[in-house]
């Protein structure tokens, strides 16, 4: 039975960063040592530490749970509904003197919690937006002889831009040209894709990839009689083998969350009235007006969002996940006229450790490849003319 008795905790030599990713490997010393430990975060000032957050793990019991300090008073921000106590088990804590690796991703109120590399859990509190001091916690928590915990590999990752082009150099690298029922070129500061009738055209980004990522553009529709779609893609593997998708038709302020995997499509967003992927959101602009998406990805979580409004998470929880770190845009006709869409501004913010780099961009060259119409994909109301 864990008791309440003393705990330790120690602030990095580090700046305070609010919005980031703080990760620290941490075993105790045996099977039958006394120590919770922990990873504390959102704190005030490393001397005094009246305020912060603090991610436990328990590997005597495989069980994780979050507090949050505040001038002396314990609040308690995760809950068994069994039990009723704070603490949760999770299969991804390693038991005994293994060893765990903790994560916590702060940004404004969300906290997401990994052990191991897994997420096992998102929490929201903004209750200390200015805090960004990190540590190591180390808490008595059983009524053994010793409580010793051992600490690793502590970092501290700022969410960073490490992919941006807004296609004022014509030589930056994305695919220029024809090829097939595809075409691309630069134009007035944009990149301009066109796609000929009842395809998909997909084009990638001149860079080396990321896996989990911020990723976000502009873009709008040129005219068109009919319904067509744009979106972003990201997660590609090989020639377009595999790869996530967030597509939006701006005409009907729809927008839906799909997983392509080899010809296969897959609805991530699901809509139970007209059983399809196809979501409404007045957040989007219709008609020909520019739209800011954007797309998180974290391991199987995606989050859209369409002119900074949050338009909710979807998880892909495949046995199969993606592996791919590929990015780019993806522009869809209608099956009767060719599609164009404009794109600017793109950009990939990343916070994983190791993947903070700037990536280089123009290497390597742009590619891209033309892909049936999801069958069951289409946009609602295909046979619907819009009026310009």
């Amino acid at each position: 039975m864990k008791m309440q008795q003393t705990y330790c905790v120690s602030a990095a030599p580090a700046a305070a960063v609010v919005n980031g990713t703080y990760q620290v490997l941490a075993r105790k010393e045996s099977a039958n040592d006394g120590s919770v430990y922990g990873l504390f975060f959102g704190a005030d000032d490393p001397q005094q530490l009246s305020q912060f957050y603090v991610f436990w793990v328990d590997p005597a019991n495989q069980s994780y749970a979050v507090q949050k300090l505040d001038q002396g008073v314990w609040t308690a921000l995760t809950q068994n509904p069994v039990t009723g106590n704070m603490w949760l088990g999770s299969t991804a804590i390693a038991g005994g003197a293994n060893s765990n690796l903790l994560k916590v991703r702060r940004q404004g109120d969300e906290i997401r919690l990994y052990v191991n590399g897994v997420f096992i859990d998102r929490l929201f509190d903004n209750s200390f937006p200015q805090n960004g001091v990190a540590g190591i916690a180390n808490w008595f928590g059983y009524d053994t002889s010793t409580a010793t915990a051992r600490f690793d590999d502590f970092r501290i990752d700022r969410f960073t831009v490490v992919y941006a082009d807004d296609y004022s150099r014509p030589d930056s690298g994305w695919f220029v040209g024809t090829q097939e029922v595809c075409q691309a070129s630069y134009l007035n500061g944009l990149y301009r894709t066109a796609t000929q009738p009842d395809y998909v055209c997909v084009y990638g980004a001149p860079a080396p990839g990321q896996a989990n990522g911020l990723f976000s553009v502009e873009v709008n529709r040129g005219e068109t009689f009919y319904q067509t779609a744009y979106g972003l893609i990201f997660a590609i593997e090989g020639n377009f083998d595999r790869f996530y998708a967030f597509l939006v038709i701006p005409d009907s302020q729809s927008y839906a969350a799909a997983r392509y995997d080899n010809g296969a499509w897959t609805g991530l967003t699901n809509n139970p009235v007209y059983n399809d992927a196809w979501l409404f959101s007045d957040q989007i602009n219709p008609s020909t007006a520019v739209n800011r998406l954007a797309a998180e990805r974290d391991g199987p979580s995606i989050t859209l969002f369409a002119n900074d409004a949050n338009l909710g998470t979807v998880f892909d929880l495949s046995p199969f996940p993606l592996s791919g770190s590929g990015f780019g845009v993806i522009n869809w006709s209608s099956q009767y006229e060719t599609a164009i869409a404009d794109f600017d501004r793109y950009q990939v913010t990343a916070w994983e450790p190791g993947e903070t780099g700037v990536i280089v961009a123009s290497s390597p060259e742009g590619v891209l490849r033309s892909l049936p119409l999801p069958p069951f994909l289409n946009p609602p109301d295909e046979g619907t003319t819009v009026d310009e």
